[in-house]
């Protein structure tokens, strides 16, 4: 499905690209920082809508 829709498969690669060279405690150290860890409280699930607007407002707007 992401190979059929250029834009997914836009998004999907900025992001692979973006974060690809950090290593998994690089990743973990940032994204216990970024807003949708922050606002959940600890060992909750963070909420997927909150996921995808974060990204959303960092990834798409800038591509």
């Amino acid at each position: 499905m992401i190979q059929q829709d250029p834009e997914i498969r836009d998004i999907v690669n900025t992001i692979y690209d973006h974060y690809s060279p950090r290593s998994a405690t690089d990743l973990m150290r940032q994204t216990h920082q970024e807003e949708p860890w922050r606002q959940t409280p600890i060992n909750g699930i963070i909420a997927q809508d909150m996921v995808k607007n974060y990204f959303k407002d960092i990834f798409v707007k800038e591509a």
